[in-house]
């Protein structure tokens, strides 16, 4: 339950910034189509739902695991010793190190505290998701309830003198359902906009955003989506149905949505009710339509698709590979443990904590040309050094780094886009072997 738990929470804290990046689009273009908002938060939703990502350069998430439960010391992985992952150096030396000393324990001890208050937090987390899908198909069955005597004018369409606000109810069969009281001019604007609704399955939309709201609901941030959802998906309807009105006709759409407003107890439970929410905006938007020029249209369809490239997407991976140089060290060479393998046909490097200018070089583990990759390149903190290599291939990283000291230190080379893996001490031992005699051959051909 707990490790089920910490993975939703790290989806939902990535989808957070995918909301905010939402929340000042719609805040910078107000002027796009209704219809882009929704496909905003249609986004949203598929990064909410889906388990998986490709990696891109482009992706603007710090990462997409921000709280990790454990942590790697020595190659060993040392369990439930949280840490935050934000791709910020300030954040993440000052918040480690507490929560390390927080959640440190005693091996002896049975539990670790970490993983206790993990377990603690799913459990609370489904009785919350429940509780709230509970609390929905009570409001559905207290709605059927209400409109049993409901009689039908036609096709799909209800008339009830117990229904103050017009609401579809149903997601295989929806019905729109009617107040007895409304004129048969007030009836069309809203079979109008209602059945707008159901030419987009905004019925099925609202479902999905509210099930997702029960699963994320200890996120404040899905709350405030699926508010703004809500009013979005309505507002894109009153657009589409205002197109085709003259002036006149928007006012008394306007004064129908005025009539028909005060219900907002349906918000959560309801799929759509005319007057659920926002509607002073509503009205401010119809009276004040204006057809979107095809510049508007162009710039919303591609801030849809820029939003989807840097968050849908993930973050490639960078690892920091570590070095050990022995203490008096006079090889010219010294290799890391871990061994990489690019995803490409190239392998960019960074220089990391420790590491100053210097040569790098690649050690053949299993490639195809042996000999291709023995010559050096030099490596400048600050600037990036990316090498052709054979795609698959397994490679060990070299530091041409002395050390006169009497301790041994560890140097770090960063790489991305490639697969790690540690070799067996047996494995690892041959090897440095290997490329200690080949250096040393090479320094006597030199001399």
């Amino acid at each position: 339950m707990g490790d089920n738990f910490l993975q939703l929470l790290n989806r939902s804290i990535t989808a957070g910034w995918l909301i905010l990046a939402v929340l000042c689009i719609r805040l910078c273009f107000r002027r796009i189509p209704k219809w882009a908002n929704c496909l905003l938060w249609g986004v949203v939703a598929f990064r909410l739902v889906c388990p998986f990502s490709i990696e891109s350069r482009f992706s603007m998430l710090p990462s997409t695991e921000p709280i990790k439960s454990s942590t790697i010391v020595e190659g060993e992985i040392q369990d439930y010793i949280p840490s935050i992952d934000s791709r910020l150096t300030i954040i993440q030396n000052t918040i480690n190190p507490m929560l390390a000393e927080s959640f440190a324990y005693p091996e002896a001890d049975s539990a670790a505290p970490f993983q206790v208050g993990l377990n603690v937090a799913g459990l609370v987390w489904a009785w919350g998701m429940i509780l709230l899908i509970v609390c929905a198909m009570g409001s559905a069955v207290r709605l059927h309830r209400l409109v049993r005597e409901a009689v039908c004018v036609r096709d799909n369409i209800y008339i009830c003198d117990a229904v103050r606000s017009p609401f579809i109810l149903g997601i295989a069969r929806p019905r729109i359902y009617l107040s007895s009281a409304l004129s048969e001019g007030e009836m069309d604007y809203i079979i109008a906009h209602e059945s707008a609704h159901l030419k987009r399955k905004d019925h099925w939309c609202k479902a999905l955003g509210y099930l997702l709201l029960c699963i994320y609901w200890f996120n404040p941030w899905c709350w405030i989506a699926y508010s703004l959802f809500c009013k979005d998906i309505e507002l894109a309807c009153d657009e589409k149905a205002a197109k085709a009105m003259t002036f006149q006709e928007r006012k008394e759409y306007s004064k129908v949505l005025l009539s028909c407003a005060g219900q907002r107890k349906l918000i959560m439970v309801c799929p759509l009710a005319f007057g659920e929410v926002g509607v002073r905006e509503r009205v401010k938007s119809v009276l004040n339509y204006r057809k979107p020029t095809l510049w508007i249209v162009i710039a919303a369809i591609a801030a849809c698709a820029i939003l989807a490239i840097c968050f849908l997407t993930n973050p490639t991976k960078e690892y920091q590979i570590r070095i050990t140089i022995p203490a008096g060290s006079t090889e010219l060479f010294c290799y890391s443990d871990e061994e990489i393998s690019p995803k490409g046909n190239t392998i960019t490097f960074y220089a990391g904590e420790g590491l100053g200018d210097t040569e790098i070089k690649l050690l053949a583990v299993e490639v195809r040309e042996e000999n291709a990759y023995d010559e050096p390149v030099y490596l400048t903190p600050g600037m990036p050094v990316k090498m052709e290599v054979e795609k698959g291939a397994w490679f060990k990283i070299g530091v041409n780094v002395q050390n006169p000291t009497d301790e041994s230190k560890d140097v770090y080379v960063s790489v991305g886009n490639v697969e790690v893996r540690i070799a067996s001490s047996e494995e690892a031992q041959a090897q440095s072997t290997s490329a200690g005699q080949k250096t040393k051959h090479l320094t006597s051909m030199q001399h």
